[in-house]
């Protein structure tokens, strides 16, 4: 689809979008330029300690900060991200050499207005983050897993969201498109190929940059990602489906192409105190991070357990890769966290996972301690 026709159709369904009904009346909060404002800030330490089969070992200091702010009114939300982000240092590729960033800084993560015409319908555009698949926003804890290998952030562009009537069974359904390319200016993360463990084995020769490297890093809107989900992320049942493909730059690479499949369910056990929640996700792409050839399919698997101030995550991940380069990978982590709010201070968690990770014919255990602290405003 080209960008204009997309525009018009934009501006066509805004036009004659339904204004009448009730609307959702904006939370308490903080009244600023005609908006209700809420948010957070967030600040987690969980440095890993690794020890491979080959003996060696290694210390990554992880430290990761950041202000999420949502500002609402009746028919248009605003919504930012701002991180500051210490990478673990074999994961830092310099994509783009302009960035201000580096290994470790402060970037803008997400900038998105929202119009609300009606109860079912939102027009949005900024900097913005991908509907592309949904383990990146079901996962808990702070082990990290395969889906962000192709989690979709950092995108500049728009999307239309419709929102249908409850269904049985399929819950409230939403479909999404979003048409975007990568952000490679000089104020974004600008540190990574890729922010998972694909990158330690194989930097991929297309790396986002100012040279059009990568997926969708053409500075063109001719990126896109077609969403229908529906269901509860917490509570029920949750389903989604998405495909994407992302342009490149790059004569030499091909345009990625993929697709994802999530199922969620969370519930109640045994008493009130007590909540059980999984989820599993299933990724597919050709052309992956726009190699000519290379495929990729991961299997991205979570469960969480939470009984009072007490929280246990698992995770495990499955990734195979063929072309270019061959990979099977795996991984399994634990983590377990104890909320500290009403003993020490307000919004202060404390915890310890382990993960063991193989990548390739090497193979990795890592533990981390963790802390965390959350301020809400």
């Amino acid at each position: 689809m080209q960008v204009s026709v997309a525009w018009r159709v934009t501006i066509l369904i805004v036009l004659f979008a339904r204004t009448g009904g009730a609307q959702t009346p904006p939370p308490a909060g903080l009244e600023f330029a005609g908006l209700n404002w809420s948010g957070s800030v967030t600040t987690r330490l969980d440095p890993g300690f690794h020890l491979n089969d080959t003996g060696s070992n290694t210390v990554d200091p992880r430290f990761d900060s950041g202000l999420m702010a949502l500002g609402t009114s009746e028919y248009l939300d605003f919504n930012t991200y701002i991180r500051l982000k210490r990478n673990e240092g074999q994961r830092v590729i310099r994509g783009n050499p302009a960035s201000y960033v580096g290994p470790s800084g402060a970037y803008l993560g997400e900038a998105v207005v929202t119009l609300k015409p009606t109860n079912w319908l939102s027009v949005y555009a900024g900097k913005l983050h991908g509907s592309f698949g949904a383990a990146w926003l079901l996962q808990t804890g702070f082990i990290e897993t395969f889906a962000e290998d192709y989690e979709q952030t950092e995108r500049v562009g728009y999307g239309v969201r419709v929102t249908l009537p409850p269904m049985p069974v399929l819950g409230s359904v939403r479909i999404s498109v979003d048409n975007f390319f990568a952000d490679n200016n000089s104020f974004g993360s600008g540190t990574r190929a890729l922010p998972g463990d694909f990158v330690t084995v194989q930097p991929p020769p297309y790396l986002y940059g100012p040279q059009g490297y990568g997926p969708a890093s053409t500075g063109r809107l001719n990126s896109y990602t077609v969403s229908v989900s529906g269901g509860d992320q917490q509570d029920g049942l949750y389903w989604q489906f998405s495909k994407t493909q992302e342009a490149t730059g790059y004569a030499g690479g091909s345009a990625e192409q993929g697709a994802a499949a999530t199922l969620a369910y969370g519930t109640g056990i045994i008493d009130d105190q007590t909540r059980l929640r999984g989820f599993a996700e299933f990724a597919q792409f050709s052309n992956f991070v726009t190699v000519s050839g290379l495929t990729y399919n991961a299997l991205t698997t979570g469960l969480q357990l939470t009984r009072g101030r007490w929280e246990v995550d698992v995770v495990g991940d499955l990734r195979r890769v063929r072309g270019t380069y061959r990979a099977h990978d795996s991984k399994v982590g634990v983590n377990v966290l104890r909320d500290l709010s009403d003993d020490v201070v307000p919004g202060l968690r404390v915890g310890a996972g382990f993960e063991r990770l193989v990548v390739g014919t090497t193979r990795t255990w890592a533990l981390y301690p963790y802390l965390e602290y959350r301020l809400v405003f």
